[in-house]
């Protein structure tokens, strides 16, 4: 007997079901055993079964998903909802646990089989006549039964949107905010989903509102904000928010405004980001709750709402939103709250304000500026919301203040999250726009200055997330802004990112190779030979000595190094490098190349840009030379065995990137043909279409026939037996073999401008039984403008090849391989397809 069938048979024990350990016999006892438990809804035997509920669930869990018996549990979940009103009246333990077997339905169900699910359960198409909605829809006086419901309705949300999200794929969904792009289906099913959770949102609305002294009206407007971000279709954005902002506006006038009002902004804005890039007076007036003075009398501090009457930009809304939050901020921090409210507001805000600069501000490119602008003044409060988190090395985290502390840890947290948010969207400005406003820049760079003082600070807080917050705030800055930084803050900036990687707590360290990552990447930094040497020091340091996370950053460190290398130094490897430093980073990257899977990943990706690109001067050593060899043979083990395709992909990539390197190949002849028997075999015997890929390009990135040698026509065969994939494909699979057509179809071509005139009558016999699939796919398969020019070069060298030897273009069945027919996928501005 199997774990599971053990730990079933024990459950079963206990529920008083025995069998004779025959599997057959198993299934039907535990069948039975769920059928009596839908039976018992119906009765006072609830109660008794309410105490072995969660034994049932954790042997409903193995013997589902251990014997995928997924159809038999969705036809039980019938029996559920057949019951489901008794079952949330009798008690809120059941109808949670109700709740948790349609979740588990969804975790199991295919794309396909979940859509069918939601129709038949949600949609009122069961053939039964309860639903979902039954459950809201209590004609019990009692108001705790009522008050069960609202317990219960978060979970139900929960299912409903996992069953949207999986049947997505099934609808047809294509990710677009342009309602017009969306198909039929998923239209018509967006639809009648909105008015679905419009129906209970209004029941549970009417519930709560008979409930006032008992209701959490924060958790509610948690739940309205949840149900908003995950809904499909704009059309419930809307419904949703005229519900939620009637059931406020009601409840604003019998509570402090404080919390509601954030909760209600955060509503607004997720519905009108969705929307066209302008939005309409009805939905647009909606924002006069929202934006109202609090009860003190005060009036809006933009003086704007009239405003929401008429149709305006969303991007408007977005910037009043902003002075809104900024102003808030301000007097929760400066107000008269105690410290818990205060950094209760100050935290809602925060996270606002940070979802607003991640989600928005890049959806209005015209208007970016104008956001950003909006933005960085609340910087200035930052630095006061900070300090108020003043030596919390010394905080003593008594039991009655650990709360306290873990809001000021939110707090901190979130506020540096914020400024990772606004530091790359100001920098994506300031590297992507024509036209810069520098004066924007530079009052940006003076109020990020403050936090620069206080980094040291908050660099010592004993809490990781705080450190990592830090961290990310360094490596935030593009090129563009970085570049102008003052020079001392630069200086400031590398020493300070320098010692944190040479510091005793590995948690530093850790972190400090992050910023290092991303600071090898700045054009300024990366054409700095003594930072780069200074860099190379602390990844050996670390890589060498460091924990499994202190190497897993500077892997990633080391990755990036060599990239920087490749980009900014391909013609002129920094004078300051020794061979003696280039066999130091070898050797770091084919030890790495040995670590754990993470570590593997980025240490494929540096050997492959370092010996891609490595000049010959740098080889002068012996030891240069074997660590070379020892660095291709790791890679060539990894390529085409063990279970980590990602690995295996990454290796086969690097290799790619080596044997471009032609006077590496021609020092190091002896490696090329293991190299290319090795991938000639695992081109067409690897069961994982996107490594057979990666081999097809590794295998045409050799730029002479001399260097293939004999290998020449190994090469061919093996790209052609790539081809051979079976019938039943799944749908992902057949995405990747597309894929694979299409890189075919290039290398195909690589091979033919790289043909001799010897080689034809031998290259005949290898392509015989090819013809009919390779006619195929260069008349079927799109090639992108990009690698067009595979397809042209190989034309014209055939037809040299031909004119030169007297042979016409139509003699030799081998020229059915010449691609006359190719088409390129067509860009934004070539719609049509343009055929070579």
């Amino acid at each position: 007997m199997n774990a599971v069938d053990a730990k079933i048979t024990q459950v079963l024990s206990k529920l008083g079901y025995t069998y004779d350990n025959q599997p057959n016999e198993m299934h039907e006892s535990i069948t039975s055993t769920l059928y009596d438990l839908a039976r018992a809804l119906k009765s006072i035997e609830c109660i008794h079964w309410s105490n072995r509920i969660e034994d049932l669930i954790g042997a409903l869990k193995m013997y589902i998903i251990f014997y995928d018996r997924r159809q038999q549990l969705m036809n039980l979940g019938d029996n559920y909802f057949l019951n489901a009103e008794r079952t949330i009246i009798k008690g809120v333990k059941l109808g949670s646990v109700a709740c948790e077997v349609l979740g588990l339905i969804c975790d199991l169900l295919s794309s396909k089989d979940s859509y069918n699910f939601f129709s038949a359960f949600v949609l009122k198409q069961s053939p039964s006549s309860y639903s979902l909605m039954e459950i809201f829809r209590l004609n019990e006086p009692n108001l705790d039964n009522r008050l069960s419901v609202y317990i219960a309705y978060n979970s139900v949300i929960n299912v409903l949107m996992k069953a949207v999200q999986k049947a997505k794929p099934t609808l047809g969904f294509a990710e677009s905010k342009n309602v017009q792009n969306y198909p039929a289906t998923y239209t018509a099913f967006s639809m009648t989903m909105a008015f679905a959770l419009e129906d209970i949102l209004n029941t549970l609305i009417a519930v709560i509102d008979q409930q006032l002294p008992r209701i959490d009206c924060n958790a509610v407007c948690e739940v309205l904000v949840q149900v908003a971000e995950s809904c499909p279709f704009h059309r419930l954005h809307s419904s949703v928010f005229k519900c939620s902002v009637d059931f406020l506006d009601r409840q604003l006038q019998h509570r402090p405004l404080h919390i509601q009002r954030r909760h209600l902004l955060k509503l607004a804005i997720i519905c009108v980001s969705q929307n066209n890039k302008f939005v309409g007076s009805d939905l647009g007036a909606l924002f006069k709750p929202v934006l109202l003075s609090r009860n003190n009398g005060t009036s809006d501090p933009s003086g704007t709402c009239g405003e929401l009457d008429k149709p305006i930009q969303v991007s408007h809304i977005i910037v009043k939103s902003i002075s809104f939050l900024n102003y808030w901020m301000t007097a929760a921090v400066l107000g008269s709250e105690n410290i818990k409210t205060s950094n209760e507001l100050v935290l809602l805000d925060l996270e606002l304000i940070t979802s607003l600069t991640k989600n928005y501000f890049h959806s209005f490119k015209h208007d970016s500026l104008m956001c950003l602008k909006s933005s960085i003044y609340i910087l200035s409060i930052l630095p006061i919301i900070m300090s108020k988190f003043a030596e919390p090395r010394n905080f003593s985290v008594q039991v009655k203040e650990k709360e306290l502390f873990d809001m000021k840890i939110a707090v901190v947290c979130q506020a540096l999250q914020f400024m990772v948010e606004l530091a790359i969207a100001v920098s994506r400005y300031a590297d992507e726009s024509e036209l810069v406003d520098e004066n924007f820049i530079t009052e940006f760079v003076e109020l990020w200055d403050l936090f620069f003082d206080l980094a040291p600070e908050l660099m010592d807080v004993e809490v990781m997330s705080v450190r990592k917050g830090v961290a990310d705030c360094f490596a935030a800055f593009g090129s563009g802004l970085f570049e102008r930084i003052p020079l001392e803050r630069q200086r400031f900036c590398i020493v300070s990112v320098l010692g944190w990687c040479r510091d005793d707590r590995h948690t530093v360290r850790a972190k400090g190779g992050r910023c290092i990552a991303h600071l090898v990447g700045q054009r300024l930094l990366a054409e700095d030979e003594h930072f780069l040497l200074d860099a190379l020091d602390v990844m050996e340091e670390s890589l060498n000595n460091g924990d499994l996370a202190t190497r897993g950053s500077f892997a990633w460190c080391l990755g990036n190094f060599t990239e920087s290398l490749l980009l900014y130094h391909r013609d002129r490897f920094p004078p300051n490098f020794s061979d003696k430093d280039f066999y130091r980073l070898c050797k770091l990257c084919f030890d790495c190349a040995q670590d754990k899977a993470k570590i593997r990943y980025n240490a494929h990706r540096a050997l492959g840009n370092l010996l891609g690109w490595v000049p010959l001067h740098l080889l002068s050593d012996s030891s240069d030379h074997r660590v070379v060899d020892q660095s291709v043979h790791v890679l060539l083990k990894q390529i085409g065995s063990g279970n980590d395709f990602k690995a295996r992909w990454n290796a086969s990539h690097a290799m790619g990137m080596i044997l471009q390197n032609e006077q590496l190949l021609k020092t190091h002849s002896h490696l090329l043909g293991p190299v290319l028997k090795h991938m000639a075999r695992v081109v067409y015997k690897s069961e994982n279409y996107k490594e057979r890929n990666q081999c097809v390009f590794t295998l045409t990135t050799i730029k002479t026939r001399s260097l293939y040698g004999n290998l020449y026509f190994a090469a061919w065969q093996g790209i052609l037996q790539s081809l051979n994939v079976p019938d039943d494909l799944r749908p992902t699979e057949m995405t990747q073999v597309e894929k694979l057509q299409m890189e075919v179809c290039l290398g195909v071509c690589h091979l033919i401008s790289l043909l001799e005139l010897e080689d034809l009558r031998e290259l005949e016999s290898v392509i015989e039984n090819s013809v009919d699939i390779l006619r195929d796919i260069f008349t079927t398969r799109q090639v992108i403008p990009e690698r067009i020019h595979h397809i042209s070069s190989a034309r014209e060298h055939l037809q040299e090849l031909l004119t030169a030897n007297n042979c016409s273009y139509e003699d030799r069945e081998t020229l059915l391989l010449y691609p006359a027919q190719s088409t390129i996928k067509p860009t934004a501005l070539q719609m049509d397809p343009i055929y070579v």
